[in-house]
């Protein structure tokens, strides 16, 4: 994946908080290299409660505070709300 043009997805890696970005081949996280071919595997709309595959308790939304403290353009957002971003 790493010869072809990538674009912003709205979503935020689950394991480093890296902007996820997508591609022909699927997604990857900009920051740790993490790769799937649904955004929702490796990104926090894909965290689940242990054993509740059907129950969503985070998902990606644009940051509300975005600013010098927290630059990033989207967030990992507590609550069963669908993607935002």
């Amino acid at each position: 994946m790493r010869n072809q043009l990538f674009g912003r997805t709205g979503h935020v890696c689950r394991t480093c908080l890296g902007p996820v970005l997508s591609g022909e081949g699927g997604f990857v996280c900009a920051v740790c290299d993490a790769t799937g071919v649904e955004v929702e595997a490796i990104c926090g709309c894909g965290i689940h409660l242990p054993g509740e595959v059907t129950v969503r308790v985070y998902h990606c939304s644009p940051n509300p505070a975005r600013g010098p403290r927290s630059p990033g353009a989207a967030v990992i957002a507590f609550g069963p709300e669908a993607a935002t971003a």
